[in-house]
């Protein structure tokens, strides 16, 4: 309805805007200059907690350089021109418990608002401060032992601080805990994130 009423002035649905773009589920583009990015993460098992691993391979499409690179060629590109950019992850895993995640995520700002009005959710946002200074993990299985975020720091995969950071400022992971009755006609995919 907004589109046509004028509060937004574009649309795009399932579109990359950049190349490896990992925001393409959604953009909105408002008629006040703000640019939401937003991608949606199917989970076969809601009762799962989200994992760091989510953040640290690319097994869902969430690796954080990845992340960061795609931000940052949308906001020096077709986002250059927008007052303010919004960026959102919305997945239906269950509260990550793991002390890595415990360690870098923290509540979303007051000011952040669920995707949709009226849904249960969780918004956590990724402390820079924390990712940089990094998680150190003992072997386990195939895991070496070290900092399960020094990708960002190294290599081919290094990402700038400045870049992290401003990922982390305008990034929320939202956790939809379960599904609004108003959008639930009770269809197993009704109300699915």
């Amino acid at each position: 309805m907004d589109l046509p009423l004028g509060g937004i002035v574009a649309v795009h649905v399932d579109e990359k805007l950049v190349p490896d773009d990992r925001f393409d589920d959604l953009t909105v583009i408002g008629a006040d200059g703000c640019r939401e990015r937003t991608q949606f993460k199917h989970s076969d098992n809601d009762d799962h907690p989200l994992a760091y691993e989510a953040f640290t391979s690319d097994g869902r499409g969430l690796r954080l350089d990845r992340l960061v690179a795609a931000a940052v060629a949308d906001r020096d590109g077709p986002g250059v021109s927008a007052r303010m950019i919004r960026l959102r992850v919305v997945m239906r895993d269950a509260p990550p418990n793991d002390a890595v995640l415990r360690t870098v995520m923290v509540p979303a700002r007051a000011s952040d608002v669920p995707f949709l009005a009226g849904m249960n959710t969780t918004l956590l946002r990724f402390d820079a401060e924390a990712i940089w200074q990094g998680v150190e993990l003992p072997a386990r299985g195939r895991r070496k032992a070290g900092n399960v975020f020094g990708f960002l720091a190294e290599g081919d995969t290094a990402v700038s601080k400045e870049d992290l950071e401003w990922l982390c400022e305008h990034l929320v992971v939202e956790r939809v805990r379960e599904r609004c009755a108003a959008y639930d006609d009770g269809s197993p995919a009704a109300g699915a994130s």
